[in-house]
């Protein structure tokens, strides 16, 4: 009996050996995979950021002027110069925040006044210099104030170059977007600014700037002749100004990164009862 006893013991003492032995595999694979990953999620965060942006409304204590539009177009729609989102997507994608990175912004639009106006954006910009940061909200809204935005932080943009195309029964219709310059006396250019407070209607995150638009193309052949120009009664050459001004909420990290996550965790919570 003794024999057996001992034999039983080894034989136990083997297999707790064999358990072990693969927990250890396994998590050695498991952290091999997972730090990679944390690594490349860490240098992805840092790299490349994708916002959801929303319509900047203007807040009840800090806002001075109307907000409610992703898009101001004066002299583009009627009864309304305001557009906001139609499905989307609508994004604020940066590249980094050093002199020299990108960001792009894309999306549809429709006219506040009427639906049927809509079209498709895209701008795209590159981080610069410190610029000049347009304080478009109440001055309690900055620091030292209550509501405690510091411009200082922003990051700023100037943008490279944006376009507005014509949907529907604008088709046709196709805008080229440019900066816009300040006034000639200072020299200096209004810059895009992203940054909480940085809409210039409330204190969230989010972004804002202005631009010249130009009308380069109105009709398309598609079949049949369309002037995209006439229902705003437009014609190529035809310019002005507006501005961009959204909320922007950072875009959750994928859900299988959290899985994988999660399963490792349960694992080690295993591998402890096992040993226990």
């Amino acid at each position: 009996m003794g024999d057996v006893a001992l034999y039983c013991l080894w034989d136990y003492s083997m297999q707790i050996a064999k358990v072990q032995s693969i927990e250890n595999l396994m998590r050695k694979i498991l952290v091999s995979m997972l730090f990679p990953a944390l690594l490349f999620a860490g240098f992805s965060a840092q790299a490349s950021m994708t916002y959801i942006a929303s319509e900047a409304d203007k807040d009840p204590t800090y806002g001075m002027y109307s907000g409610g539009h992703a898009l101001w177009f004066p002299g583009l729609g009627a009864p309304s110069s305001n557009w906001i989102f139609g499905d989307g997507p609508n994004l604020f994608t940066t590249n980094g925040d050093t002199v020299g990175d990108t960001a792009s912004f894309t999306g549809d639009l429709k006219n506040m006044g009427n639906m049927n106006l809509t079209g498709e954006f895209d701008f795209n910009f590159v981080v610069s210099d410190l610029g000049m940061p347009k304080l478009e909200l109440k001055p309690d809204a900055y620091a030292p104030g209550p509501g405690g935005i510091v411009p200082g932080d922003w990051i700023h943009y100037d943008m490279v170059d944006g376009s507005f195309t014509g949907t529907g029964i604008l088709e046709g219709l196709v805008l080229e977007l440019t900066q816009r310059p300040e006034p000639i006396l200072n020299q200096k250019t209004y810059k895009g600014q992203l940054g909480d407070g940085a809409n210039g209607k409330n204190l969230d995150y989010g972004f804002s700037a202005w631009f010249f638009w130009r009308v380069i193309s109105c009709e398309i052949v598609n079949g049949v002749t369309q002037n995209g120009c006439e229902p705003l009664n437009l014609a190529v050459g035809d310019n002005k100004y507006g501005d961009i001004n959204i909320d922007l909420a950072a875009v959750p990290v994928p859900a299988a990164f959290w899985l994988f996550g999660t399963a490792l965790l349960g694992f080690i919570g295993f591998s402890r009862r096992i040993s226990v």
